[in-house]
């Protein structure tokens, strides 16, 4: 993915936007208040190496070249090409297939990318490459983060141009580096702390001489803001904050400095929920921006024209789209209704595109303006919904069932999953195609509903998730409603499942699990360390591992797993396996050979939906 590319439209500097066609054959460029479009760039007849389809496309900053990622069917000859707006010529960025993380210099000549774990820049005028490092390997990561740290901070890279386009910040590891393309040098920047575990943000400030770094440590309950000089490459701490427990991924990496006075805005969270702080340039705090019931969950950018903050907040139900003044005064609520995504703002800041969905609701991108007036519709993503949707809630916990129109026959699906973003699931629609009801509940350990129950799983990551799925399992079957109940869920949903099947006297009939974690010791070690603290060993670690605790199993069970899933290691089904047959317990499973986790991932492949039926029957 086109890390800048996050939704169907692309803002462009005159206020009219560009987007894909329908068929993904050309950019279109148009105005946001109309559909009207004229043809910007038809891939099929760009020169040299003319394209089928785009799947993404991002433009540089100066709008002369636009990164282009083909549809599939191109991509094996180059991940990622640049296409030249006055020349109508595509060149691909390398030969080589190795390419990720790809961003434009501030002047739009020179583009960085990684390339197996090494850091590279094209100069775009005279296409060449320049290679920054030459020591990129399988644990050496330069420019890129690796496979944990995405996972557990949703960060793909933390690189930096400096303004002047000549220098580039990265990071290997926990260590940051500077680049200059004139002098040919890379210099390491000095932070203020040995425990500097995680760089989590690598941000300009509105002082030319000065860069951001946010970091945590190892233990993740500390996070700091340090100030680099570009000159000295001297870093001097200037904010922390600290939690008991630890700090959510989004105020670890969020902070945004203002125009002119080079205050900036933090996330933390010093009452119930997280809300925006303003700070002054040395880190003294000004004042709370935010505040109320509702708290902060994620945040767009300044726009600095009007001084006001765009951002988005949750009631652990409901998301909605909000502003603030850069002085704290004047919040306002800017959509009507919830919305499912993040919003994608145009570049003066004067429209917004998002996804709106509600539980009955067919899913629509439309967009607005600032002060919530619905502009038009983009898409509708679905036509009515087939099934019933109700929103329940019992002992603060909210849930929701999707059941077939012709009503509940008593069995039920408790259904792992993320409760914001999966009411369009197909292993849903699948379910309840075959008569079943799906659950889904919005457990301790998830944002939204104040700090209390976003760190409710702490020390205990799928004990305390798993029995709210027995509360919620247990409400229901006491009003009648279910006669058998069926737990599902995927990679880390799948060690919640476990811990709910392993429970004492829990109400399920039996459990399935796809490309389970078992063992929470061999699991992300950084999730884990914010998650479970202390490495390994502990007694919370084999509480909440299957491996240590399948003796107490007298339910069915399937386990699926793909042979070459990255992100979950079939060892973790191994291990449980072993254990089942060393306890002498019967149980079901297959291993989908030459395979890998795309196989698995959100259950839709229609072998697995047809597999879990046959079980479940």
């Amino acid at each position: 993915m086109l890390l800048a590319l996050l939704s169907i439209l692309f803002p462009l500097p005159d206020g009219n936007c560009a987007s894909l066609s329908s068929d993904s054959s050309a950019i279109m460029v148009g105005e946001y208040k109309t559909a009207k479009q004229e043809t910007l760039v038809e891939f099929s007849k760009m020169r040299v190496n003319p394209l089928a389809k785009v799947s993404d496309f991002i433009f540089s900053p100066d709008y002369t070249r636009i990164l282009l990622k083909p549809a599939p069917a191109d991509t094996a000859k180059s991940p990622y090409y640049i296409y030249k707006i006055e020349s109508n010529r595509c060149d691909r960025l390398s030969d080589n297939f190795s390419q990720s993380c790809p961003l434009f210099s501030p002047d739009g000549k020179k583009l960085a990318y990684v390339r197996d774990n090494n850091l590279i820049i094209k100069r775009l005028e005279y296409n060449t490459d320049i290679v920054v490092t030459t020591d990129g390997s399988a644990t050496t990561f330069n420019g890129v983060c690796d496979r944990n740290f995405r996972e557990a901070f949703g960060i793909e890279s933390t690189m930096l141009w400096l303004p002047t386009s000549d220098y580039l910040l990265f990071t290997k590891g926990n260590q940051l580096f500077m680049y200059s393309i004139q002098y040919k040098w890379t210099k390491p920047v000095v932070m203020p702390d040995h425990d500097a575990a995680y760089i989590t943000a690598v941000k300009p400030t509105q002082d030319p001489e000065q860069i951001a770094v946010m970091y945590l440590n190892k233990a993740q309950n500390v996070l700091r803001l340090a100030k680099v000089n570009i000159n000295t490459f001297i870093a001097k701490n200037v904010y922390e904050y600290k939690e008991d427990k630890f700090i959510p991924p989004f105020a670890a990496k969020f902070v945004e400095f203002l125009d002119g006075t080079n205050n900036f805005v933090v996330a933390r969270c010093e009452d119930d929920r997280k809300q925006l702080y303003l700070y002054g340039p040395n880190g003294n705090k000004l004042k709370q921006l935010t505040n109320g019931e509702i708290g902060v969950t994620s945040a767009y950018g300044y726009d600095a024209a009007s001084k006001r903050l765009y951002y988005q907040t949750s009631d652990g139900i409901n998301r909605y789209v909000c502003s603030v003044s850069a002085d704290g005064s004047k919040p306002q609520t800017i959509t009507p209704d919830t919305v499912s995504s993040l919003a994608r703002f145009s570049a003066d800041y004067k429209y917004f595109e998002c996804t709106a969905k509600t539980l009955n609701t067919p899913t629509q991108i439309s967009i607005f303006d600032v002060k919530g007036n619905k502009i038009r519709d983009l898409i509708t993503l679905d036509d009515a919904p087939k099934f019933h949707r109700e929103l329940r809630k019992t002992d603060n916990l909210n849930y929701y069932i999707v059941s077939p129109n012709s009503g509940s026959n008593g069995k039920y699906i408790m259904y792992v999953s993320d409760f914001e973003s999966n009411r369009d699931d197909a292993f849903e629609t699948a379910m309840c195609d075959n008569g079943y009801s799906v659950v889904v509940v919005k457990t301790r350990g998830t944002e939204g509903q104040g700090r209390d129950f976003a760190q409710g799983n702490y020390l205990n990551i799928f004990k305390a998730p798993a029995a709210d799925y027995i509360t919620v399992a247990n409400d229901i079957i006491s009003g009648g409603e279910a006669s058998e109940f069926i737990i599902v869920g995927e990679k880390l949903n799948a060690g919640v499942a476990m811990s709910a099947i392993l429970a004492e006297e829990n109400p399920f009939n039996a459990a399935v699990v796809v490309s389970p974690v078992t063992d929470i010791r061999d699991y992300n070690p950084i999730v884990t360390q914010r998650v479970m603290k202390t490495e390994g060993a502990t007694a919370a670690y084999s509480e909440n591992s299957a491996v240590d605790n399948i003796s107490k199993l007298n339910k069915k069970v399937l386990i699926l797993h793909s042979e070459n899933d990255a992100e979950i290691p079939l060892e973790q089904t191994k291990k449980l396996s072993e254990k089942l047959v060393e306890s002498g317990i019967q149980f079901e499973s297959q291993i989908f050979f030459n395979k890998d986790g795309s196989f698995t991932r959100g259950i839709a492949n229609r072998y697995l939906i047809n597999k879990i039926l046959n079980f479940i029957k």
